[in-house]
């Protein structure tokens, strides 16, 4: 799916969190006290990286307690929200198309 997206190569951190955990994350990152099913936290995403430096994509956080057997969507948003240029979430978050 990242390459499908452009990114050859990159650093992408996956956890696995409880409910109690996941609501704070989002309390915390985004004023909304209650648990969610995925939560992004982009960093290089497909910016421009001085050479020799790795791409950190960024962490996607899942919630097992909310998420239940229907994680493949969750997931795959989580790195595709990742992989967006600091442009395109700008964009995303200011036409209210992204919660991340």
């Amino acid at each position: 799916m990242l390459h499908a997206e452009g990114i050859e190569d990159g650093e992408l951190g996956i956890a696995f969190v409880g409910k109690d955990e996941m609501r704070g994350l989002k309390r915390d990152h985004l004023g909304i006290d209650e648990p969610t099913d995925v939560l992004s936290f982009p960093i290089d995403g497909r910016d421009e990286v001085p050479e020799g430096v790795p791409r950190a994509l960024g962490d996607v956080v899942l919630c097992p307690q909310v998420v239940g057997d229907e994680w493949r969507w969750p997931l795959t948003h989580g790195c595709c929200t990742c992989s967006a240029t600091t442009t395109e979430m700008r964009w995303k978050r200011a036409s209210g198309s992204c919660s991340a």
